[in-house]
């Protein structure tokens, strides 16, 4: 047996011819299951078709009518629905803009509390609102408690507050002294 050998452009040839053949059966070996899948799926859609025209065809004149009577009254419905969930989604808006609640804190719960039942969603938002206002009442309660226990720098008026004093204060320490001790600041500054 005599060994064989080949350019590097007749290997390169005989590569592309087999990689070539393996494409071109996976190409087939596809479609021939696409056709398959495809003639399967159009008989199942054929059966279906079957089956809902002779249901039709035993009902009667009047039993049709009544099947697509139903069929649009349930459509109907449906977008009754949709139109009343967006009116209620309008006025919880409305409710919050009244309460003057920023958006950032009710937007991303709306959603949750709006339905097509106008009561329900009215008194969602309203304990919503009355929600924010105490948890905000209380947060301002809590933060005046807290500065309150803060000392003044500058209690003692300005009849204690000396130029040397003056010059130590920070920044927006004088702008408050300013304001409070208006001819004073300006004998300081001269």
């Amino acid at each position: 047996m005599s060994e064989v050998t080949y350019t590097q452009e007749q290997f390169d040839a005989i590569l592309q011819k087999e990689a070539d053949k393996r494409v071109t059966d996976a190409l087939g070996t596809a479609k021939t299951k696409w056709e398959e899948q495809k003639k399967l799926d159009m008989e199942s859609e054929r059966t279906n078709l079957k089956t809902e025209l002779e249901a039709n065809a035993k009902l009667s004149a009047e039993e049709l009518a009544k099947k697509e009577f139903e069929d649009k009254m349930g459509e109907l419905t449906q977008k009754e629905i949709s139109i009343k969930r967006k009116e209620n989604l309008l006025q919880a808006y409305d409710e919050f803009s009244k309460a003057e609640i920023p958006k950032s804190h009710y937007e991303k719960l709306v959603g949750m509390m709006v339905s097509e039942d106008e009561n329900a969603t009215l008194t969602n938002v309203k304990n919503f609102i009355e929600t924010f206002n105490v948890t905000k009442t209380d947060i301002e309660t809590k933060i005046k408690t807290e500065m309150s226990k803060i000392n003044s720098p500058d209690k003692g008026g300005n009849e204690s507050t000396t130029k040397a004093e003056f010059d130590k204060m920070r920044y927006s320490e004088k702008v408050k002294f300013k304001t409070e001790h208006p001819d004073a600041y300006k004998g300081f500054m001269g």
